[in-house]
């Protein structure tokens, strides 16, 4: 069973659906359900981390050493469609 709802989208998220639905000869819902639908099937990794793979800082170090910096590695092995 279908809903009706508003939803508030990206003008050019919404360009770039029309335009894969046309391409694909789909109408822009079947796009959108299809989008959402692999966005909430998508299994996150449970994959643990090994402390070998993380990049290890002296407590010396001096500088802009940023958070992101500290994690980056650690996102790019547990998330890595993320750091794409």
């Amino acid at each position: 069973m279908a809903i009706k709802t508003t939803v508030r989208l990206d003008e050019t998220i919404v360009k770039e659906a029309k335009r894969k639905a046309l391409d694909e000869d789909k109408t822009f819902q079947e796009v959108v359900d299809l989008a959402l639908r692999e966005f909430l099937n998508k299994k996150i990794s449970t994959r643990k981390v090994s402390i070998d793979e993380l990049t290890a800082y002296p407590l010396e170090v001096k500088g802009n050493l940023k958070r992101e910096d500290l994690y980056k590695d650690y996102l790019e092995i547990k998330f890595p469609a993320r750091s794409k």
